[in-house]
């Protein structure tokens, strides 16, 4: 997992983190959860002036490292959307999870599979911040995954 980021990041590089972090997300194993979900609470609280986190809360840094330490990653992320977002998450017969997040205002919500609870929320939020802050949506965001990679 990459160390922590010290400096201000413009909307592009915040969005290019985002991308890999959500691609790090998906191609984890179960266990590895608390890197993610500490660097996914550290990029949204750099997030550029600009950009729109309706939906997002974050909370503070001690309760998210109670959270990791209690092996509660999921609630971690969970604890990261406020009240007027929705989510939806099912476990498949293989172990695998399936995340849905919907922020307010948004059209739609995005889906996105992982090998833990926490991994495909935090990839599946990801997906929603990045949405919410990209123009031409969920195409975009793609092809800035396939750039990064």
């Amino acid at each position: 997992m990459a160390d922590k980021i010290h400096t201000p990041l413009t909307a592009p590089a915040w969005r290019m983190a985002l991308c890999a972090l959500r691609h790090t997300c998906v191609e984890t194993a179960p266990g590895d959860e608390a890197g993610c979900v500490r660097l996914l609470h550290e990029l949204l609280g750099l997030a550029p002036m600009a950009v729109r986190l309706g939906g997002v809360q974050l909370p503070d840094s001690m309760r998210l490292e109670r959270l990791i330490a209690a092996d509660a990653c999921d609630s971690a992320v969970l604890a990261m959307l406020n009240q007027g977002s929705g989510y939806i998450v099912s476990s498949s017969g293989d172990g695998g999870f399936l995340a849905t997040v919907a922020l307010p205002g948004q059209d739609g919500d995005t889906h996105v599979a992982g090998a833990s609870l926490a991994l495909a929320l935090a990839a599946a939020l990801i997906d929603a911040v990045l949405e919410a802050n990209t123009a031409g949506g969920a195409l975009s965001i793609t092809a800035a995954t396939h750039l990064i990679h």
